[in-house]
């Protein structure tokens, strides 16, 4: 390898210097929830330009604009001879075939190898448009290179993935994340793709696989750090064996579109996984559960309870209920970052959650979501006692009412299908202010509801001894600055007071 002679032309400082040129220059692939998600940065024209200037930038920033290849990006429109040229720049490749097409021909990419690529990700409608080992053939020279690697069906009909796929990936020996979304794998072919990649893989992300019953008890996925469980219709129940053979797991995720064995997966990650840190729970929504998928409370407090040291929970809840306060409590010696969402319409029982506060002494984010209750039934009581967070540094509470009651509509006086009409305009008349809903936005001063700011007022007096950084109450933002601001405003009134009365 030949070194460029001035020590700004590495390729390593070409890279740095392009990420600072454009910080928000990023591709993300993500697959696990419905929808393959890739967010790429507005600045696409920007970065063109600048590959114009001369041939040292051209030479700083053709990687960044190559780096991922799919046909979702602008970069799409470029002609098979550009393509051609840069494709040894090419990391990330996404072949989709979701869309209505006969075949890959009329495409820029149709017949061009990707030597460097080392992230592949296939997207199949129904059937397999396209078998695995023809792309593999024609678009990647190295297939031991590969280090990430997904594929998904959009749809729930059962397909089994042909004998030839399952040779073409037992050649991705070298992979660190896999992704198998909609697949049946019958027999051992599951953990035999998962034995071929035991040393090396560290994520796992698996949807609506089914086909095998369980798993071997000499596997052992010794570096894997990251699981990804979707929890969907026609799945193999044997999915939540995984966490036992991953000892080195420290972060679980879970979307879940369907019910599944709680209690397994609670035993599976208290007796295998110590090192567990993050645990998160997401639910989704169908026609049979409408408010949202959510397993027995006493088997999802289980679930949180049962590691040994998590730092980092984000969780759904239909309501926060005093075993699950208990199971957020238990991991008061190691509880960093908190993040609640309530689900079902539920409100926050604020003394569940005052629990919390009174006994995690390590928690330094919370985060209340859609908290479902007015400023006095969730702020007041979480001030009735100290909390034992003290390094707390971000306070955040939204969905929470400003005032105590909402304007009521006067009923309709006609009857039939009017009604409901009727009904509709009267609510469409109700505006949003930082103050609460009114009829009239030009009568929120007026109308004499209760507003919030004694409430606000009395928890930042609460917080005055954190080393809190930002506060966020009803989508509104406080700094440190301001809370100190308001905090020395309100206290100094109070000694006014004290001394007028004196």
């Amino acid at each position: 390898m030949t070194i460029p002679h001035h020590p700004l032309l590495m390729p390593e400082i070409l890279v740095i210097i392009a990420n600072t040129c454009f910080p928000e220059w990023h591709t993300d692939i993500s697959l696990l929830g419905d929808e393959l998600t890739i967010t790429t940065p507005e600045s696409h024209n920007d970065l063109l330009a600048c590959l114009l200037v001369c041939k040292a930038w051209n030479a700083i920033f053709s990687p960044v604009l190559y780096h991922t290849y799919a046909r979702q990006q602008t970069i799409d429109v470029v002609s098979h001879a550009t393509l051609t040229r840069h494709a040894h720049l090419v990391r990330a490749f996404v072949c989709d075939h979701t869309e209505m097409r006969s075949d890959d021909s009329i495409l820029p990419y149709h017949d061009i190898q990707f030597p460097n690529l080392d992230q592949l990700v296939l997207l199949d409608r129904r059937e397999i448009t396209r078998p695995l080992e023809e792309v593999v053939m024609t678009h990647v020279p190295n297939p031991t290179r590969l280090q990430r690697f997904q594929w998904r069906r959009m749809a729930f009909k059962k397909l089994e993935i042909p004998e030839p796929a399952i040779q073409t990936l037992l050649t991705f020996d070298h992979l660190k994340e896999l992704g198998l979304f909609g697949w049946t794998l019958l027999d051992d072919r599951f953990p035999q793709i998962l034995a071929n990649i035991r040393n090396t893989l560290t994520t796992l992300t698996v949807s609506r696989l089914h086909g095998f019953d369980e798993l071997p008890r000499d596997l052992v996925l010794r570096k894997l750090k990251v699981l990804n469980l979707h929890f969907a219709w026609a799945q193999s129940e044997a999915l939540v064996q995984l966490p036992r053979v991953c000892p080195a797991l420290e972060e679980v995720h879970l979307i879940v579109d369907t019910l599944f064995d709680g209690d397994v997966l609670a035993k599976s990650l208290a007796h295998n996984c110590p090192a567990l840190k993050t645990l998160t729970y997401c639910e989704e929504y169908s026609m049979e559960f409408e408010r949202g998928c959510f397993i027995d409370n006493h088997e999802y407090a289980a679930l949180v309870a049962s590691p040994q040291h998590l730092e980092f929970v984000r969780l759904g809840l239909p309501g926060l209920t005093e075993v699950m306060a208990n199971a957020l409590a238990s991991q008061a010696d190691s509880l960093v970052h908190l993040n609640l969402r309530m689900c079902q319409g539920q409100a926050l029982d604020a003394k569940q959650m005052l629990k919390i506060l009174t006994a995690c002494r390590q928690l330094k984010h919370v985060e209340l979501q859609d908290v479902n209750g007015t400023a006095k039934s969730v702020i007041e009581p979480l001030v009735a006692e100290p909390w034992a967070c003290t390094g707390l540094k971000t306070l955040v509470i939204n969905g929470y009412n400003q005032v105590e009651s909402f304007p009521q509509p006067e009923p309709s006086t006609r009857r039939g299908r009017g009604t409901v009409k009727d009904r509709e305009e009267e609510i469409s008349q109700l505006f949003y202010l930082d103050q609460g809903w009114y009829l009239d936005p030009n009568d929120c001063w007026m109308s004499g509801t209760e507003y919030d700011s004694e409430v606000k007022r009395r928890l930042m007096v609460h917080l005055a001894p954190f080393q809190l950084e930002r506060l966020q109450l009803a989508e509104v933002e406080f700094h440190r600055k301001e809370i100190i601001k308001l905090v020395d405003r309100d206290w100094e009134q109070e000694v006014d007071e004290s001394t007028d009365e004196d």
